[in-house]
């Protein structure tokens, strides 16, 4: 099973394709940060906290959104590659409409070929 920090490493790796399961897993992952970091902003936002500290913690989480944000996106591209689809194609579409997006992902079998992305990740993992 894929671990938190393998799914991270999964996602900042060269490797352009990732499969199914993979992508599921990460999201499932990434969505419990965003729930932390919702959570975290509840907190900061009922307690009142010095305005110097408040506004750093504030910063520090908003950077996190920011950094797990760019990963979600790296994640979608990374498995429309599986799919054979552009980045310019799915990133913007993901954006734009992301559970209409998402969900198909989770769903939808990679190319069982090759593609211009890499080599086949159904024979390794997926079946």
């Amino acid at each position: 099973m894929l671990t938190p920090l393998g799914a991270f490493k999964l996602i900042i790796s060269e490797r352009d394709r990732i499969n199914r399961s993979e992508f599921s897993l990460y999201f499932i992952y990434s969505m419990f940060i965003n729930i932390i970091l919702f959570v975290l902003f509840l907190l900061m936002t009922i307690n009142n906290i010095h305005l110097y500290f408040n506004t750093l913690i504030y910063a520090i989480l908003i950077i996190f959104y920011i950094i797990n944000a760019i990963l979600q996106i790296t994640a979608v591209i990374k498995r429309g590659h599986d799919l054979g689809i552009s980045g310019f194609i799915i990133a913007p579409l993901c954006i734009l409409a992301s559970i209409i997006v998402i969900i198909p992902l989770m769903l939808v079998p990679g190319t069982k070929k090759a593609n211009s992305y890499g080599p086949s990740l159904l024979d390794s993992a997926e079946l």
